[in-house]
């Protein structure tokens, strides 16, 4: 094995346990803002939370792609598997953005007052640090792997 393979492999280790932790993350937050969201009664934290189970759905796919690289091994497939990955992405925020369009249009027809939610305010905090400092190791390791999807 080549010194650029073995490099290739450390990396999409990583990258692997950087979507682990991704979408770890993700359904966690989804849990606490649904949660929340249902008790204060404010829309805004569920749509916060479901926008988290967006995330994890791509994520999976994300992992998906990483993981059947390192199994197979086989560079010949992973444009395909690239481009398939990235298209559930882009998918993703298709559909975040679709019920973030939704929720505003509603919220703003009905002229519903905002609520709040400590819990909510804490975790918007917490993801405030967290999201970042992911989403910067992520774009080191997707320049190293040249993927888009992960990028």
């Amino acid at each position: 094995m080549t010194s650029a393979a073995l490099d290739r492999g450390a990396h999409l280790r990583r990258a692997l346990r950087l979507e682990v932790f991704t979408v770890g993350w993700n359904v966690l937050e989804a849990i606490v803002a649904i949660t929340a969201g249902f008790l204060a009664g404010s829309v805004a934290l569920v749509g916060f939370g479901l926008d988290s189970v967006i995330e994890s759905i791509s994520g999976v796919a994300l992992y998906h792609r990483l993981r059947s690289e390192v199994v197979a091994g086989n560079e010949d497939s992973n444009e395909a598997r690239e481009r398939r990955a990235l298209y559930f992405v882009g998918l993703s925020f298709f559909l975040i953005a679709a019920y973030v369009l939704y929720e505003a249009a509603t919220g703003l027809l009905q002229r519903e007052r905002p609520s709040h939610s400590a819990i909510g305010i804490g975790l918007a905090v917490v993801s405030l640090v967290v999201m970042p400092v992911l989403g910067w190791g992520k774009l080191r390791v997707a320049r190293q792997l040249d993927s888009r999807a992960l990028a």
